[in-house]
């Protein structure tokens, strides 16, 4: 679910970072240049935005702030820059510098490109864990496992609740080999579900490392 989320949440930003982007392609080739004036810095989330002013072709003067900032500033009051207006609504003026063109459309698309990678590996192992699982229900050699404890999931948690895992071993009568079996996560504690020390296991029958715990009787939730 939470490999499902990112993704798709990813996806959507990077949709977003491209509408964005032939935003600012359409209103850089439908607009016009001018020379800007610095006339104050305003401060505003521990950044500097600059307040600027210039005339347009219609010789009527436009102030404006930008709506990109920095710390330290990046200008001064006092400093001429080259800006891009759209004749129909100067006050949405832009400084002509790459970042405050840009800035937005590469925020989205790296926070978009991070979100749909980090839920494209956490989705591609749900799809994967649940087609080995399928495909152990179906063709896997089932076993009479030990069962030996309960434990808790610490490489995991969801909402900041680490999740419980069953321990079983079984040894391969024929090799005399030890194998220790790990359940799925659980969202609560099973303990008092497992009412003797038999727990079956589906395992491949070329790999004993490929297995499935069966949990089917435990309930669906507490």
């Amino acid at each position: 679910m939470v490999g499902a989320i990112f993704f798709f949440l990813g996806i959507g930003i990077l949709i977003g970072g491209i509408f964005e982007y032939k935003s600012n392609q359409q209103f850089l080739q439908s607009s016009q240049k001018s020379t800007g004036i610095v006339t104050d810095l305003i401060l505003g989330d521990s950044v500097y935005y600059p307040v600027l002013q210039f005339r347009t072709l219609a010789n009527k003067t436009i102030d404006f702030k930008s709506s990109v900032g920095s710390n330290p500033p990046s200008y001064r009051v006092g400093d001429t820059v080259e800006i891009y207006y759209n004749p129909t609504d100067p006050y949405s003026a832009k400084i002509s510098d790459f970042w405050s063109n840009w800035f937005g459309v590469i925020i989205t698309g790296f926070l978009g490109t991070i979100f749909t990678f980090l839920g494209g590996i956490f989705l591609g192992s749900m799809i994967r864990s649940s087609m080995k699982k399928k495909w152990l229900l179906q063709y896997g050699k089932r076993i009479s496992s030990e069962f030996q404890k309960v434990e808790i999931n610490e490489s995991f948690s969801a909402n900041g609740i680490h999740p419980y895992i069953i321990v079983s071993q079984w040894q391969d009568p024929e090799t005399r080999t030890i194998h220790i079996f790990k359940s799925e996560n659980i969202m609560y504690n099973p303990e008092k579900y497992i009412t003797n020390k038999s727990i079956d296991v589906l395992v491949d029958p070329m790999n004993c490392k490929k297995y499935y715990t069966d949990i089917s009787f435990l309930p669906k939730s507490e």
